[in-house]
Order: C-alpha cells, then sequence, then structure tokens
C-alpha cells in the first residue's frame, strides 16, 4: 500500500492481472497500467507501449509551454509595473508649488495640477464676500507663508468648523 486511493480490481469477481500485490484493490499506480491496457487482456503489448509514450511526450510539451507562457506573463507584468513607477516618479518630478497661490503646477507651464478633491482657491479678502452657501462648503483654509527664519514658504492648514459672516467685508473662521 503507497497511501494512495485504491479501488476494487474487478467488478465482476475475476482478478485484475495489473494488480501486482494481489490485495483485490487497485492502487493509483495498477490503474494507471490498466488504462494503458486499452484492449483489455491484461498484457501491455508494443503499440500500448508506444502510445503511452507519445501521450507523455505531448504532455510533458504542453506543460513545457505552459510553464514558458507562465514565465513570459510574469515577465511581462514585471515590466509593466516598473514602466509605471518609472512614469510616476518623472510625473512627481515635473511638478511645482506656487508660493503666491498654492496651486500645484506642473514644471515649465501654466497648467494647474490637481491632486485629490476638488478646491477652491480664493484670497483672504474674497471670503467675506462669498454667498452662506459657499461658506458652509469650506471646510478648511490652506495659507503658504514664509516664516520668520526660513528660507522657502510654509503651507499652514487650518480646520474649519464653523464661521461667522459680519458683512461682506468680515468673516470670522473657527
Amino acid at each position: 500500500a503507497n497511501g494512495s486511493a485504491r479501488m476494487p480490481a474487478n467488478q465482476n469477481g475475476k482478478k485484475n492481472a495489473f494488480d501486482f500485490d494481489g490485495d483485490g484493490k487497485m492502487s493509483e499506480t495498477e490503474l494507471a497500467f490498466n488504462q494503458l491496457d486499452t484492449d483489455g487482456d491484461g498484457k501491455l503489448k508494443d503499440e500500448e507501449v508506444k502510445n503511452a509514450a507519445i501521450m507523455y511526450l505531448k504532455l510533458r510539451r504542453n506543460l513545457q509551454r505552459a510553464v514558458i507562457g507562465l514565465v513570459l506573463l510574469s515577465l511581462l507584468l514585471a515590466g509593466t509595473i516598473l514602466a509605471m513607477v518609472i512614469a510616476l516618479a518623472e510625473v512627481t518630478k515635473d511638478t511645482t508649488v506656487d508660493a503666491a497661490s498654492g496651486e500645484m503646477k506642473v514644471a515649465g507651464g501654466e497648467a494647474s495640477a490637481m491632486m485629490g478633491s476638488a478646491a477652491q482657491s480664493q484670497s483672504l479678502d474674497k471670503l467675506p464676500s462669498l454667498t452662506l452657501e459657499e461658506l458652509d462648503s469650506i471646510n478648511e483654509l490652506m495659507f503658504y507663508a514664509k516664516l520668520p527664519g526660513w528660507t522657502e514658504h510654509s503651507k499652514v492648514c487650518i480646520k474649519v468648523a464653523a464661521y461667522t459672516k459680519y458683512s461682506n467685508t468680515e468673516a470670522d473662521f473657527f
């Protein structure tokens, strides 16, 4: 017993010629020999062995093709991922932030680059003149300022919880 599933060696009480260990049950190996005996005479003839060899070689060739296909597919996927990483690195190098407006721009051009959710850019003196609906949509204020002792502008983001509008020229944000 080789630990494989075993089946009865015969259906009609006769001993099967390929039941090598004589236990009355067919192991996987014994079943394979039985399937090779295409005329069912209990003997493997030269033609049956030749057909088995041809079947084995076809199976092996198909398996080799499948492995080569999987290797090529893996290389293609790896190349695609590498190209995407390189393209992303190049794209991020080509953007700058306008310190005055805080807008992200494509380097060397005037086109704006969008990131994340849509945002509305307003100067601070225009905020009080916005309608109540427009003020309700503001959930954060971003400032770009040059702090004392710093050589570059810094971004300051303030989350807006509420506001008070006094007039078209004055509003407080909390």
